[in-house]
């Protein structure tokens, strides 16, 4: 996991968890040895850091999977946002998975969550409302992406890392 603090107050954490099916985030037959590992890894890193953001990166999830989702970190004290997966990026033109999804997480104590959006493929924009401070605040969490065949040479394909973030850096930028 990687943290970053706003200089005052936000603090935000991000963690690629490669492959974490949302379908056992509350335990259960669907919750593999390595799913309940991660799980595990998560919520200890949760309660002892107490981030005010978190951004789970590579989880398998659709928006069936929210409720999933909600009721594991919901009792933590945690609002959730999904953008549900989009597939593989090498996956072939057509092929439709849930793999890449990003959860996430708002600490309901110190910060609101105002709205989400996706702003590309694998990213997506969050905006909070700072409680104590009364200020809001734009975030992004982003996947990269690899580049697509049969991209126009000379632009940032859509499916490429570069897209990505100028997706979001103008985003970011929207509101100072």
């Amino acid at each position: 996991a990687a943290e970053q603090s706003d200089g005052k107050g936000l603090k935000v954490a991000v963690w690629n968890a490669e492959l974490f099916d949302a379908k056992g985030m509350c335990g259960g037959s669907a919750c593999s040895a390595e799913c309940r590992d991660k799980r595990r890894w998560i919520e200890e890193y949760i309660d002892g850091a107490e981030p005010d953001v978190v951004g789970i990166l590579e989880v398998i999830a659709s928006l069936k999977q929210l409720r999933v989702i909600r009721k594991w970190l919901r009792p933590r004290g945690y609002e959730v946002a999904l953008l549900a997966g989009e597939g593989g990026s090498r996956r072939e033109p057509g092929v439709f998975t849930n793999a890449n999804a990003i959860v996430v997480a708002v600490r309901r104590s110190t910060v609101q969550l105002v709205s989400y959006s996706r702003r590309a493929e694998r990213v997506i924009g969050v905006e909070v409302r700072v409680k104590a401070e009364r200020r809001m605040q734009r975030v992004c969490f982003m996947h990269g992406s690899v580049k697509s065949a049969g991209d126009s040479p000379g632009e940032h394909p859509v499916r490429s890392f570069p897209h990505q973030l100028l997706q979001a850096k103008t985003w970011l930028a929207e509101k100072g």
